[in-house]
């Protein structure tokens, strides 16, 4: 007999390994570069990659 109460999880979207990807390229990058003003955009997508692990629903796919 199954319970009701467990917890329904959402379906993560595999969109999550993808922007992790972009997010350790755009590091090395940002440390190659030697630039600091790339850790912004490498934080906002660190970011957005944990946000859709966690299940978020709105996705962009940057191709």
């Amino acid at each position: 007999m199954a319970s009701t109460t467990y917890r329904q999880q959402r379906r993560r979207s595999v969109a999550w390994v993808y922007y992790a990807i972009l997010t350790v390229l755009a590091l090395i990058g940002t440390f190659a570069s030697h630039t600091p003003a790339g850790i912004i955009p490498t934080a906002l997508l660190a970011a957005y990659a944990v946000y859709l692990f966690r299940g978020g629903r709105f996705v962009i796919w940057i191709w």
